[in-house]
């Protein structure tokens, strides 16, 4: 039966079964059926870390790894056994999520700019901006929420009224005239993209950088970069359809405003911006703190 359906009617036949699973009166009959299906899971878990660790000591090997993964279907197995964790953006959100309520009810908020070298760069606004008592906020309230949900961070930084790179950053901004021919700053971790005419002038253009797979886009002339990852299920976005600058996943149809990376869909995530800018004519993405596979 499995050999004659496709990864979309399988994932649905996954969740209906479940959901059946769920439903059993029974209550030793239903978690006897949870305990198979973890104990399944536990094997196949294991399997694929043996598999994944020794593909990884090569580099040839790794890098069909790296192709098998954008595969619908494997990436979610492996997302399923979390030997591919959801982008780091997409787990500073939640965080973020966490504390806000209590920074709303002092007239303020609190948005993610950019992850820079594992450091998560905030901006406090409204009436927490400028506020002496911001950085304890800070550090007593989003700090912790952090640390929990994204235990890898080395740090957290405010900034003040720096761009966030990768959300809104308007052309004729960044352009430099009589900078002809610059190259990126490697140190910066500053990379070559493509030329800004090979755009697409309504819709995304994929480009992998380094191994990190990003979609560019220009929604009203202005230039933003995301990895190319749904924040729903961490499918490929390249292939979505684009009308009114919102970018529809072409896999379960979760709907992204492109200018903000907001999620139309489910308000609480959002696409992972990755630090971009134009230089004479040419596109560069920002890579440090941008994981790959």
């Amino acid at each position: 039966m499995g050999a004659t359906m496709d990864f979309e009617q399988l994932a649905e036949q996954v969740d209906r079964l479940t959901e059946e699973v769920l439903r059993i009166e029974d209550e030793g009959a239903r978690e006897s059926a949870i305990r198979l299906k973890e104990a399944v899971e536990a094997i196949h878990r294991e399997a694929l870390v043996q598999i994944v660790r020794r593909l990884k000591e090569d580099d040839a090997t790794l890098a069909a790894l790296r192709e098998l993964a954008r595969e619908p279907a494997v990436r979610m197995v492996l997302m399923l056994h979390e030997l591919i964790k959801p982008p780091l953006g997409t787990r500073v959100q939640p965080a973020l999520d966490e504390v806000r309520p209590y920074i709303h009810s002092h007239g303020g908020d609190v948005e993610l700019v950019e992850l820079v070298d594992g450091t998560a760069r905030l901006r406090l606004s409204g009436a927490c901006q400028g506020c002496p008592g911001s950085t304890m906020t800070l550090r007593n309230g989003v700090e912790q929420a952090l640390r929990r949900h994204a235990p890898e961070l080395v740090g957290i930084e405010l900034v003040e009224e720096e761009r966030a790179a990768g959300a809104l950053i308007a052309l004729d901004a960044i352009s430099v005239a009589g900078s002809a021919a610059r190259l990126p700053d490697p140190a910066g971790g500053w990379r070559l993209a493509m030329p800004l005419a090979q755009l697409s002038a309504a819709g995304v253009t994929r480009a992998e950088i380094d191994g990190v797979d990003v979609l560019l886009a220009q929604p009203n002339g202005k230039l933003v970069c995301y990895r190319n990852v749904c924040a729903h299920m961490s499918m490929p976005l390249d292939a979505g359809e684009v009308s009114n600058g919102v970018l529809t996943c072409p896999w379960h149809g979760f709907q992204y405003d492109l200018e903000s990376g907001e999620c139309l869909t489910a308000p609480e995530v959002q696409l992972e911006p990755v630090p971009v800018r134009a230089r004479a004519g040419i596109v560069e993405v920002r890579l440090a703190g941008v994981a790959s596979l």
